[in-house]
């Protein structure tokens, strides 16, 4: 049951606390240095680098902006980088991804129609398709579906109305799992997989936040909770821009540990989590506290994060970490 708690709890904090949208991290040689960006005449504040410290561990990763506001480059020095290029109308193209040694490794191809995104191809160096993403809309023009087939996981796909979530169905291991989620007003209310002894609530407060994440056995015993706690402030995601014909749904939705969208919860609000506390049990209805995570921020004038330090206790004890955020254009 913590396995479960605790992948729920690192799923959600991806999306609220530490996601990252750069539109595709897919990825000429890394830099060491960020090179200067204007992107001032946009007036917009734009992520311009991270840096995640964490025991003697220390990685930093830069954002590169062209002065249309457009993103050119994102990468992180001595291991991977992605160089984004556009056609004269503004829509992007392509990402390419170059590895650690210099040499290319990927690169993500956007099909449009109608001047709306319909497909992303991502293609690795050999020419081995890593993963295909369509998009399809009804006459209005807001998503209605997306199909994402992952090489060697299995296919997804996520279903639409009036740009909300509706569906959630995925196959994998030869297995079929239909409505795996059942939504309201965009979010995830229940998840269930098919023939599971078990199911999970999501609660949200009046501005859409997640508050909690409740599991039970069918017969309603309460098995394990996750909840989350929020202070004032904009998340880091705010700071970047939806590609030109690209669906809004998918702004929030990017999976940077995986390299595609993985929609889920498309209307659900977005806070700065200052705690996420873990419970479960091993006997009925009956739990305890087994993790807690605190989050703390300083902001900047707009409200958008300058440094945030974490620490997780647990059972093994406490670990640190801290990010610190970069930003160009704020006005």
């Amino acid at each position: 049951m913590k396995a479960i708690v605790r992948s729920l709890q690192r799923l959600l904090i991806i999306g609220i606390g530490y996601g990252f949208v750069v539109f595709q991290q897919i990825s000429c040689s890394p830099k060491d240095a960020p090179p200067q960006t204007d992107s001032t005449q946009v007036g917009h504040c734009f992520m311009s680098s991270k840096t995640i410290q964490s025991g003697s561990s220390k990685a930093t990763e830069y954002w590169n902006y062209g002065p249309d506001g457009k993103l050119q480059r994102h990468w992180s020095p001595g291991s991977w980088q992605d160089d984004y290029a556009y056609d004269n109308a503004g829509f992007l193209l392509s990402v390419n991804r170059t590895a650690e040694n210099g040499q290319p490794a990927s690169t993500l191809t956007c099909q449009y129609a109608n001047e709306r995104l319909i497909t992303l191809t991502n293609l690795s160096a050999s020419g081995t398709t890593l993963f295909t993403q369509t998009f399809a809309y009804d006459s209005t023009g807001s998503l209605k579906k997306s199909i994402l087939s992952v090489n060697g996981s299995g296919g997804y796909t996520y279903l639409f109305l009036a740009g909300l979530q509706t569906d959630y169905s995925y196959s994998t291991g030869g297995n079929k799992y239909d409505h795996a989620y059942e939504f309201e007003k965009g979010r995830i209310r229940r998840s269930r997989l098919a023939g599971s002894k078990e199911f999970s609530d999501y609660e949200y407060d009046s501005t859409g936040l997640l508050r909690r994440i409740s599991t039970y056995q069918l017969s309603g015993v309460s098995l394990a909770y996750v909840s989350y706690d929020y202070q004032a402030g904009k998340t880091i995601l705010t700071s970047f821009i939806t590609p030109k014909g690209w669906p809004d749904a998918v702004k929030y939705n990017y999976n940077p540990d995986k390299g595609y969208y993985e929609f889920n919860s498309t209307n659900q609000s977005l806070g700065l989590v200052t705690n996420v506390s873990s419970y479960s049990g091993t006997t009925v209805n009956s739990v305890a506290k087994f993790s807690e995570q605190k989050i703390s921020y300083s902001l900047n004038k707009q409200g958008l994060p300058l440094e945030q330090n974490a620490s997780v206790t647990n059972n093994n004890g406490t670990t640190t970490s801290r990010i610190i955020y970069g930003y160009v254009g704020c006005q």
